[in-house]
């Protein structure tokens, strides 16, 4: 049963947030809270949740459920994924709800006042890949260009530009040598505008293996154009 607010998305604010927002859809399946915020080219596919969240500019949600997440630009949150997913307290007597919280999950409360915070914001950086089937616990930290592995279970703030995967996900591998991810995170090209980004598109498909010097020669050819 749909509540009267994924109703109104549904019929009505969906269509509303694309006249303001260029590229922006949303399945009619899917659902966004009135907090959310969408910088444009965004896509809701399937049954995605979103609620008290940000996306940024080209990033899309496939079937996923988001709360509470800040997310950046050109990210893509994959299949069935989780973002955000809430906790509960280890070290009190019980870890039931209706001791630290007054959100009556089961009905009923004995608190008269939230005692714990089941839900701590996430932050996901720019060209972030969450695999299918992710989770991504509250309270983390993904950097700008990492990759979390389907099926990963992410517990702890994972480095710009690490390839994550496991139960709890541990680092495998990163993405590029160091002096190249230092140099990615200073140019932030995820801020470019796009026509600038649709200028230099074809040298991102260039090379499988790149050096400090494959990225100055396209940000040279971006200065060479002003």
């Amino acid at each position: 049963m749909l509540s009267i607010d994924q109703l109104s998305f549904a019929l009505f604010r969906r269509r509303q947030i694309a006249k303001v927002n260029s590229g922006f859809f949303a399945s009619p399946k899917s659902y966004a809270s009135k907090d959310c915020t969408f910088e444009g080219w965004n896509r809701l596919s399937g049954n995605s949740h979103i609620t008290n969240s940000h996306l940024g500019s080209m990033t899309y949600i496939s079937s996923a459920r988001v709360s509470n997440a800040k997310i950046g630009r050109f990210c893509s949150i994959g299949f069935e994924s989780i973002v955000g997913l809430g906790t509960h307290p280890s070290s009190y007597l019980s870890t039931h709800p209706a001791f630290y919280s007054m959100g009556r999950q089961s009905g009923m409360t004995f608190v008269e006042k939230n005692d714990f915070a089941e839900y701590a914001n996430v932050n996901i950086g720019n060209d972030v890949w969450v695999g299918a089937r992710a989770i991504l616990l509250g309270g983390v930290s993904i950097g700008d260009g990492a990759i979390v592995a389907a099926g990963a279970v992410v517990a702890a703030d994972v480095p710009p530009f690490a390839i994550v995967g496991g139960i709890p996900a541990r680092i495998i591998r990163y993405r590029f040598s160091n002096d190249v991810i230092a140099a990615l995170l200073e140019w932030q090209w995820w801020d470019l505008p796009v026509e600038v980004i649709r200028g230099i598109s074809k040298s991102f498909n260039a090379k499988t293996e790149w050096t400090l010097n494959d990225i100055r020669l396209i940000q040279q050819k971006i200065s060479s154009w002003q």
